[in-house]
């Protein structure tokens, strides 16, 4: 309060502004690997060749919602939090061919 009306709008156009823009940026992409390890521990739990195949036939059912995921390109792709099933099944066939050599 000691800079008043000025400084408040001051620190939130040039500092608070940024500053939560910048954080968004580091945290977003924290929860898509955060959901992609889940998948993982998942599959560790369950067969893991039976979630591969529960998301291929996702896959394939051709949903508008999951087809509308799978369009996002660039920034969007990388800072959306939730990872599209192109995503996840390539989290878990890296994951199966590597527990499989």
């Amino acid at each position: 309060m000691e800079y008043g009306l000025q400084g408040g709008r001051f620190y939130g156009q040039f500092i608070g502004g940024p500053a939560s823009l910048i954080l968004l940026i580091l945290i977003l992409p924290l929860g898509k690997r955060f959901a992609l390890r889940m998948d993982r521990w998942v599959a560790e739990q369950m067969d893991q060749r039976a979630l591969l195949d529960l998301f291929k036939k996702i896959d394939s059912s051709k949903l508008s919602r999951v087809e509308n995921a799978k369009q996002r390109h660039g920034w969007t792709l990388r800072l959306w939090p939730i990872p599209n099933i192109i995503e996840r099944i390539q989290n878990l066939t890296d994951e199966y061919l590597r527990l499989e050599q």
